[in-house]
């Protein structure tokens, strides 16, 4: 039974071995932040890797200026970022072959006008590299 479950398609993503963060920092007030250090409280064992434009660690943790420079691709990608970068963001999951994320950003599809287009996007970039996601507006 457990190799029936580990052989789905959501397992790397409720169950990830690594996983890289977009969106969290040193600031308390992000929920980037806050649900990285969940995620670290809660003991998970697993590789974080969080990436950052400008600082050079996260909470403790090495940080990296983009997905590029991760030393190994992590099984799921968490995204907390604001809404015009996630197609870019997840595009550069795609090229560094990791295949799950959950988009926790919202202003897509259900706020109408750009969303829409943004939604669609995502969803098209996500096909091209066969990335499976939970998302997007989503805990």
């Amino acid at each position: 039974m457990t190799q029936l479950i580990e052989n789905t398609t959501l397992y790397p993503i409720i169950n990830p071995k690594s996983l890289v963060v977009f969106g969290a920092s040193n600031k308390y007030a992000s929920m980037g932040t806050n649900l990285l250090t969940s995620v670290m409280a809660l003991g998970f064992e697993g590789k974080i890797f969080p990436v950052h434009l400008k600082e050079n660690t996260v909470k403790g943790l090495r940080a990296y200026r983009s997905v590029e420079e991760l030393p190994e691709i992590p099984e799921l990608a968490l995204m907390v970022l604001p809404t015009h970068v996630v197609p870019e963001a997840l595009e550069a999951c795609g090229r560094k072959g990791i295949r799950h994320a959950i988009v926790v950003s919202g202003g897509f599809k259900e706020v109408g006008g750009d969303g829409i287009g943004l939604e669609k996007q995502i969803c098209e970039i996500a096909d091209k590299y066969g990335i499976r996601f939970i998302g997007p507006n989503c805990i």
